[in-house]
């Protein structure tokens, strides 16, 4: 959803039984390549990207959320990149994720006073 001068994003995630070890891998390798994982958000013009990991009746799931300048020019610049990290990324979603729900901003708070919303 397009909020002032931002889009925000937030979706939760579905995982496939057993992904529990390559979240974990997945975590790890973040960490270890955060700086490459920056220079995406920059090229992406990702301001905020978090994930959140919790489980209902024995399945596991992520939730996403996302600020960035576009969603478009994020996913554009997703699908252009030379990134490893990027790569590394896309087969870590291909290889745990089995759906994906998408949610409704319905109030967004920031400091910010251009980012502020309640729908």
């Amino acid at each position: 959803m397009r909020v002032n001068e931002v889009d925000v994003k937030c979706v939760v995630v579905e995982l496939k039984p057993n992904s529990l070890s390559r979240v974990k891998e997945w975590v790890s390798y973040l960490k270890d390549n955060e700086a490459e994982a920056l220079q995406s958000l920059e090229n992406e013009g990702v301001t905020v990207e978090n994930f959140f990991l919790f489980a209902i009746e024995e399945k596991d799931y992520l939730i996403g959320y996302m600020r960035a300048k576009s969603m478009e020019a994020a996913s554009k610049a997703v699908k252009e990149s030379l990134l490893k990290i990027d790569a590394y990324h896309q087969q870590f979603k291909k290889d745990t994720w089995k759906e994906i729900f998408k949610t409704e901003l319905v109030v967004n708070l920031s400091r910010i006073p251009s980012e502020s919303t309640i729908a």
